[in-house]
């Protein structure tokens, strides 16, 4: 393979491997609330829908201006008109979904945008340095879309570890007549009970110690809550 068939073959496995990335994020948890905050979102005055998650911030204002155009004293005003009349003829060549249209239209162009680049670079610097360049923006492109889908992934973690532990609490409440676990230390003259969970952070042993956390002369939620994992995470 050349060296020009290489620099693109980086540039296509790079745009592949994105896809992956914004494909996982989609496992995300959605923030309803700031959807129905925003100044646009998409679908305009409607439910969040998969496209939605690709609609967000900045999208929103465009998708709208290519649908209905500027209007007085509407938030998206602020926003050029070029990429929305890009937007609003690639949907119909798109079948009328503005979406799909704004995203081969995105690709498209940063395909383009990246072979001048290479093409200019190449010019005045020779190929080495020119397939370098192309390489370093597409790492600096693609290490951010890894870091948001990592936080991704551990924000849909750490609501399902929240959801548990909050059906762990409920639970043991519904199997003790609606009481609560306890939460005493045996300094305020009740005696020492189980608690929902033993030990201190306080103490290196215990601190360390998941035994506290599962045993269930230790912990009164470690009927309901049998992984440690739950608590470690957090």
């Amino acid at each position: 393979m050349s060296a020009n068939g290489r620099v693109w073959s980086v540039v296509f496995w790079t745009k592949v491997l994105m896809a992956l990335v914004v494909t996982a994020a989609l496992w995300a948890q959605f923030n309803l609330g700031q959807f129905h905050n925003a100044f646009a979102s998409w679908p305009p005055g409607g439910n969040a829908t998969l496209a939605s998650r690709f609609s967000t911030w900045d999208v929103a204002h465009y998708l709208r201006l290519s649908e209905s155009g500027y209007k007085a004293g509407s938030k998206s005003r602020a926003f050029y008109p070029l990429w929305p009349a890009a937007i609003r003829v690639a949907t119909v060549l798109a079948g009328g979904r503005p979406v799909l249209a704004a995203m081969l239209l995105t690709n498209a162009l940063s395909l383009l945008a990246f072979r001048m680049l290479y093409r200019l670079v190449e010019r005045h610097c020779g190929p080495e340095v020119s397939r370098d360049s192309l390489i370093g923006i597409l790492a600096a492109l693609l290490l951010p879309a890894l870091g948001r889908a990592r936080a991704a992934a551990q924000g849909a973690q750490c609501a399902s570890d929240l959801r548990q532990l909050r059906q762990a609490w409920t639970m043991y409440s519904d199997d003790s007549n609606g009481q609560l676990p306890c939460n005493t230390d045996g300094q305020d003259g009740m005696g020492v009970f189980t608690n929902w969970v033993a030990g201190t952070m306080s103490r290196a042993n215990d601190a360390t110690n998941t035994h506290l956390l599962i045993d269930p002369s230790e912990s009164s939620l470690s009927r309901y809550i049998p992984s440690p994992g739950i608590y470690a995470r957090h």
